[in-house]
């Protein structure tokens, strides 16, 4: 039951579930008797009675273990009377509540004098929490009000979604460990239990509900699915926020303080030693959140790992096979695509976000080689979705992921600056648009290049992308190629049979289309219909634009829209596009 007066605010009748036996808990444990407010210590193999475990956020008037025992029997009111104390007390008299005997607390049941238990602490942390009977959320900046529960429930502002326990690294095993939890105001009044705050849970935190609850164990979220969930959390010492996540990925590893950084990269080489699940790579390179010549493919902080919740490990590419740590680096075999510049490398991933029922395309990881050393690309920002059938070759590589001090000997990157031309595509509002003939966007692929750059090369060579609906099939092919001086832009919808072109079919494509002495001139416009005949695309070649270190890059547009049903706004946008690039129609490179 709920009440205000901060005494009485669960009972022993909800509790009636937990009556399992002691469980042997894994290191020595220290607990507080709630009746005679003493330490005892369980070595590690004892039986350690049923217990309940205080979740809170630190503030700047908390306890230690030696004060705790200093000041036993203390009465005097500037002890008694600290903030950190009276958590305590409150906390144990939950606990006496619900007939239970122990409780656990970090802040006095760690000696934290002593690195060794410090160590062990941590390193069981986890474990403590998902042995407890029940765990006890303190929020000690949520303020108790009338229309609390109603606010919280009908998606409101209330300071219950704002409330600083949310962002703190160390509270998310504390809200994953656990079956039963319940939350706590400032003034001890009960909010409820996480069953019941589930979705409002989820909305703040961005973890599926499935993962709140008993049907799904967090194990079988991705790696990548579980760094997203502490991408916007933050510790105090920076080494915290990969000794707060041990227990979330079954992690067990010394604690070093001082290292900074160093241990979230300890904990993902840990990872990859006990997982087979490529998701660990796919992470966005977000300028603000990578440090400045960063080149692991290792991901500096969970923070860049925001973006990545809808990433998903399949079951591994017959091409590829497990990987290694090595002193040269992360030894691993993978299909890979061709690229410009670079090597994409195809993982083992899909993304839910990408509509491909089938799952037949793969996520890819750009790379560039040095010295038989392959580094993580920051263009594109992210792995992105390709085809199977993109596949060229596979190959066992070296991978790069311990940072050097010494970055003299390393070249600059060379994905954007090499590029005096290039593409940018922009896919108009109604390509979105989810109510022709019923079926979504498929996907856009536009960085599969078909032509290696040479090194003295600064043109960007045909790059062919695939556009359209689940039950809809395009093929845009955009160029770019110089003769006598002149510079030669294309885009062009091609025939359905060049989707089963691979690389060497489209090399020789190309190398016909370059060859030929027939003048064709820069293709503005293209559109075609869908083998159906009820969905057409419609692609519009701009202008060159400023771009980058003064690049000079052409604008694509696309759309995609049903035959005779272009909404009246786009109509008006094609058109104007039309007008002002002169309405020229492009024709046809390839018969």
């Amino acid at each position: 039951m709920r009440s205000n007066t901060g005494l009485h605010l669960w009972g022993h009748q909800q509790l009636t579930n937990f009556n399992s036996p002691p469980a042997e808990r894994p290191g020595a444990m220290k607990l507080i008797n709630v009746h005679t407010l003493e330490i005892e210590a369980f070595n590690a193999g004892e039986q350690v009675p049923r217990y309940a475990i205080l979740s809170h956020t630190w503030g700047g008037d908390e306890i230690s273990f030696h004060e705790w025992i200093t000041n036993f029997g203390n009465t005097s009111p500037e002890y008694l009377e600290k903030e950190g104390y009276l958590k305590i007390i409150n906390a144990c008299s939950k606990t006496r509540d619900d007939k239970l005997r122990y409780l656990w607390v970090d802040t006095i049941c760690i000696d934290k004098s002593s690195s060794a238990e410090l160590s062990e602490a941590i390193n069981s942390m986890f474990a403590w929490y998902e042995r407890a009977t029940v765990c006890i959320v303190y929020m000690a900046d949520v303020e108790w009000e009338d229309e609390l529960i109603h606010k919280i429930h009908t998606n409101q502002y209330s300071s219950f979604g704002s409330s600083r326990w949310f962002t703190r690294g160390w509270t998310l095993q504390e809200l994953l460990a656990p079956r039963k939890v319940f939350f706590f105001t400032k003034e001890w009044t009960e909010i409820g239990t996480k069953s019941e705050l589930m979705f409002k849970i989820s909305k703040i935190t961005g973890i599926d509900v499935s993962y709140l609850t008993d049907t799904r164990r967090i194990w079988s979220a991705s790696i990548a699915a579980r760094m997203s969930w502490a991408s916007n959390r933050q510790t105090t010492r920076p080494e915290d926020m990969a000794y707060c996540l041990l227990g979330i990925f079954d992690i067990n590893m010394p604690l070093l303080y001082g290292e900074g950084s160093r241990a979230f990269l300890r904990l993902q080489e840990e990872i990859i030693k006990s997982a087979d699940d490529h998701t660990i790579f796919c992470w966005t390179w977000d300028a603000d959140k990578t440090p400045d010549q960063w080149q692991s493919v290792l991901a500096p902080s969970p923070s860049v790992f925001s973006n990545s919740g809808s990433f998903v490990a399949t079951h591994r590419n017959f091409e590829s096979a497990p990987y290694q740590v090595t002193n040269v680096g992360l030894r691993i075999k993978l299909p890979v695509v061709a690229a410009v510049n670079c090597l994409c490398a195809m993982l083992s991933v899909i993304s839910t976000d990408d509509a491909d029922p089938e799952h037949k395309r793969m996520m890819c990881l750009p790379l560039m080689e040095e010295g038989h050393i392959y580094r993580r690309c920051p263009f594109p920002s992210r792995p992105f979705p390709v085809h199977r059938s993109m596949v060229c070759e596979t190959k066992e590589m070296y991978l790069l992921y311990k940072i050097s001090r010494n970055t003299e000997d390393l070249m600059p990157w060379p994905y954007r600056h090499l590029f005096e031309y290039g593409f940018h595509i922009n896919i108009l509002d109604e390509s979105f648009s989810t109510d022709i003939n019923r079926q979504m966007l498929t996907s856009v692929d536009c960085l599969v290049p078909q032509h290696k750059q040479t090194p003295t090369s600064h043109i960007s060579r045909p790059v062919y992308s695939t556009v359209g609906f689940r039950n809809e099939r395009f093929l845009v092919f955009l160029s770019v190629s110089q003769s006598e001086g002149n510079l030669k832009w294309n885009c062009e919808v091609l025939d359905p049979k060049f989707a089963d072109h691979n690389v060497d079919d489209w090399l020789r494509e190309f190398e016909v289309y370059s060859n030929s002495t027939e003048n064709i001139p820069d293709g503005s416009f293209h559109s075609a219909l869908s083998p159906s005949g009820t969905v057409q695309i419609l692609i519009a070649l701009d202008g060159d634009i400023a771009g980058e270190d003064s690049r000079r890059i052409r604008v694509i547009y696309l759309v995609l829209s049903s035959k005779d049903n272009m909404s009246p706004r786009m109509q008006d946008t094609w058109g104007a596009l039309q007008r002002s690039l002169g309405d020229v129609q492009g024709r046809r490179m390839f018969l």
